[in-house]
């Protein structure tokens, strides 16, 4: 054939060994099926050939080791991410044949992917399942970058410097590991402002109706009033702080500043502390090198970085997460199926699939855009087709 040469031609995969082909397997985990399960299929009555069943509603010799009552308070998706946990452990160590070096040699971490349709919301469960199990693992997430907790949170202080009177990121950062109150004393101190203008309304003999004010506004009034000595001189000091930070803005460039922030504020010392410490550092030094960027292209102000990171939140726009891991590194791959396409693992847990399609976005009539609006579907009426029908018949007889 013209044209079909060696680079068009279709290879052939990665060769196995007659004593080492192994099986694929389908696990099904028996949970109480009812009508109110939601996203599952209520018929367990076929098992397919090769495949394991689970009871896991009590506890499992060899699989999990929690009791009857606490695997019924672990939601299906928690239960499957231990159930893959335990396959995972169970394939370390296994020998299998090595098509890549030819060789027999015993399965780690980063011989094992785990795929699911989307790692959004799941991927952690499966991630903490295999941590306790002291198994290490890397989820390959390109989207989601702002809805990550640490990028929220350094946004939140970024906000409140440029402007403390924005109720929402001023209580999510004094709530957070920055400052750590309590919600009981967030609760006290916006009580304590609204206490404080009734009263002040009824000195006046005026109108004793409540006008809400904003949480910088009780916040200042309890640093100055405030009846808990204890807490009236913890908000003192966190103003204090917020203050320092806003006159520092004024002394550096941009990408320096938001990074001694996160630095003075030791938030980035507490994302390193968390579970996947080093991907949740590597977002927040990606906030500082898109800072960077930012201030090379344009007139950069902390007010117009931060308009700009709204805009690429609001309009959805992929940040992927930085990657943290080479191929090398020995973790298991926690990844979408789509991400996995063109690579080849020995092993390959595909999880999540006892899940319906979401076939609602078809069945609403409708669609929703952020920017065109609602768009509704086109009907005609039963009785305008049968009438053309009728008139397409009428024209086929003339023309016979």
């Amino acid at each position: 054939m013209d044209g079909y040469d060696d680079d068009e031609k279709l290879y052939q995969g990665l060769t196995g060994h007659p004593e080492y082909n192994l099986k694929p397997e389908v696990h099904l985990l028996l949970t109480e099926m009812d009508d109110s399960s939601e996203g599952e299929s209520s018929d367990t009555s076929y098992t397919p050939r090769g495949s394991q069943l689970v009871d896991i509603e009590g506890p499992v010799a060899g699989t999990l080791d929690e009791s009857a009552e606490e695997i019924k308070a672990l939601s299906k998706a928690e239960i499957e991410a231990i159930h893959v946990a335990d396959i995972v452990s169970s394939i370390i160590g296994t020998e299998f044949y090595d098509g890549k070096s030819g060789k027999v040699r015993k399965a780690t971490p980063r011989d094992i992917a785990i795929l699911l349709r989307s790692t959004k919301n799941k991927s952690d469960m499966y991630y903490k399942s295999l941590m306790s199990k002291s198994i290490s693992s890397h989820i390959s997430d390109d989207g989601g970058y702002f809805d990550t907790v640490e990028v929220a949170v350094a946004m939140a202080i970024l906000k409140i410097v440029d402007n403390m009177h924005q109720d929402i990121p001023l209580i999510s950062v004094l709530r957070s590991e920055v400052f750590g109150f309590t919600p009981e004393q967030l609760a006290e101190i916006r009580a304590f402002a609204r206490e404080k203008q009734i009263a002040e309304a009824k000195e006046r003999e005026g109108d004793v109706q409540y006008q809400r004010q904003s949480y910088c506004d009780a916040l200042l009034l309890y640093s100055t009033n405030g009846s808990d000595d204890g807490l009236k001189s913890r908000v003192n000091e966190a103003l204090a702080t917020i203050e320092k930070w806003r006159a520092h803005s004024k002394m550096m460039q941009l990408d320096d500043y938001i990074w001694y922030l996160l630095e003075d504020s030791n938030y980035y010392m507490y994302a390193g502390a968390m579970y996947g410490g080093r991907q949740r550092q590597a977002n927040l030094r990606a906030l500082v090198e898109r800072a960077g960027a930012f201030r090379m292209s344009s007139i950069a102000s902390l007010s117009s970085y931060i308009s700009y990171l709204e805009v690429l939140r609001t309009k959805n726009v992929e940040m992927g997460q930085p990657s943290m891991v080479s191929e090398e590194d020995d973790v298991v791959r926690i990844m979408t199926i789509h991400k996995s396409k063109g690579l080849e693992f020995p092993f390959v847990i595909v999880a999540g699939m006892g899940n319906q399609l979401n076939y609602s976005s078809g069945i609403k009539g409708f669609q929703f855009d952020n920017e065109l609006g609602i768009a509704l579907g086109v009907r005609q009426p039963r009785r305008a087709l049968l009438a053309q029908n009728t008139d397409a018949e009428e024209d086929n007889s003339q023309d016979s």
